[in-house]
């Protein structure tokens, strides 16, 4: 899981405004996502989990839940999410809806891929192709590497 300070550091840069503060996201077993409780003006952080749909009726300010279904509803400006793995097929719809939305938001997500299956979505190469700005950070012990994702 990336840390708060460094998803802090890293919305700073990009957007020039420090957060205030963070609520951390937990399942029964770990920490799984951070969401912004008091952000900058005009943009709100979009805290997405594979774990736990139970957060949408905990936060209402969190959007959790199949992005396939909902990566191009959600309100927010900002998507956080990690560890999303499909089939090939599968795959290729969740792609195409990101690369839609990179076009207006920020996405930071899971840039390795994880257990040895499924499909490794998450390269420089597929946003860049769509005009995306990419910069890849670094969990704290730099075991999981992440990619934001946001428009030109």
């Amino acid at each position: 899981m990336i840390n708060a300070q460094i998803l802090s550091t890293l919305i700073t840069f990009l957007s020039k405004h420090t957060p205030k503060s963070f609520l951390e996201l937990n399942n029964e077993n770990a920490l799984v996502g951070y969401c912004v409780r008091t952000y900058f003006p005009n943009t709100l952080l979009d805290c997405v989990t594979p774990y736990s749909i139970d957060f949408a009726q905990i936060y209402n300010n969190i959007y959790v839940g199949d992005i396939l279904e909902y990566s191009l509803k959600t309100k927010y400006d900002v998507i956080f999410h990690h560890n999303w793995e499909y089939d090939r097929d599968q795959g290729t719809k969740v792609l195409d809806k990101l690369r839609v939305k990179a076009r207006h938001s920020v996405i930071i997500m899971s840039y390795l891929e994880w257990y040895g299956r499924g499909v490794s979505l998450w390269t420089p190469e597929d946003f860049k192709l769509k005009g995306a700005n990419i910069h890849l950070c670094y969990s704290e012990s730099r075991d999981r590497s992440f990619l934001a994702v946001f428009p030109t």
